[in-house]
């Protein structure tokens, strides 16, 4: 008789446990889906979370937490804190996430030329590709910038229609699927934040028309971002290269974007989408 581990028992006493406040999807496994929904509890806003925050957030009991929990931190999976009784995410989910073939090679690519990017800018330096829930960083780099402003850590998604890059890739959505994503309630960060659907049709238009999107204000304010538009084998676009800092830092008194870092996000663009294409990488 093969006895289970201890990881192996906890997720089968969670799967066969009950409490009646939630229930699996079609098909699906009851102890996978929450320790799917206990993983997805934590955000860049909440690294940090108590045995109590975690329950509430994936919908279970504390008991069933506990054991879900014990059973991530034997995978890596979760970490304890050493002194205390917070949770967060461990190093295996980093490790997983480095994995995703969608995003290794161009994580690859990419990696040097953002470096480069924020160095010369004194920005922070961003790859994103869209998501169904918006447009994800995946890959960012530091330039030594004046003031760190922390925001769009890597995982994490911005809506389509705040900053640079997330406009840029729902510009260039097909038109069926833009209205699909139009559809849905826009919030708004800022004053400055477009949310009419006519304002982001008319400002998409713009952004194909000269290669290239802006955003000033929109999501914090003093804060803005250039991106432009990195292509695959096929021409496609499959992600935005941007970068983010203080308002002077990136746009004149004029309004407009400064001729020197709008180039250099320009041209990291383009080299990347040359190397790709080289690789005749597509998604």
């Amino acid at each position: 008789m093969v006895q289970a581990s201890g990881a192996e028992a906890g997720l089968h006493a969670a799967e066969h446990e009950t409490d009646g406040r939630d229930e699996p999807s079609r098909g699906g496994v009851r102890a996978v889906e929450r320790a799917v929904r206990i993983l997805r509890a934590f955000t860049p806003e909440r690294p940090w979370l108590t045995l109590a925050e975690i329950a509430e957030a994936a919908v279970v009991d504390k008991a069933t937490a506990r054991r879900m929990l014990l059973t991530l931190i034997g995978m890596d999976l979760v970490e304890q804190e050493p002194i205390g009784q917070r949770y967060a995410l461990g190093l295996g989910v980093v490790a997983l996430g480095a994995s995703v073939p969608v995003t290794v090679d161009l994580r690859n690519v990419a990696a040097p030329h953002l470096a480069g990017l924020a160095r010369e800018t004194r920005a922070m330096a961003f790859l994103s590709i869209l998501r169904e829930d918006g447009a994800m960083c995946i890959e960012r780099s530091h330039g030594n910038p004046p003031v760190d402003v922390r925001i769009w850590n890597v995982g994490e998604s911005l809506p389509v229609n705040r900053g640079a890059a997330p406009r840029l890739l729902l510009a260039h959505l097909g038109a069926e699927e833009r209205a699909r994503r139009l559809t849905r309630p826009l919030g708004a960060a800022t004053p400055h934040t477009l949310t009419a659907p006519a304002a982001l049709e008319a400002d998409g238009a713009l952004i194909r028309e000269r290669g290239w999107a802006v955003a000033v204000d929109d999501i914090v304010e003093g804060v803005s971002a250039l991106a432009a538009p990195v292509r695959d084998a096929r021409g496609r676009v499959a992600a935005a290269v941007s970068v983010s800092g203080l308002t002077p830092q990136l746009i004149g008194q004029d309004g407009q974007p400064l001729t020197d870092a709008l180039t250099r996000v320009r041209t990291a663009a383009a080299e990347i989408s040359r190397q790709l294409q080289d690789m005749h990488w597509a998604r």
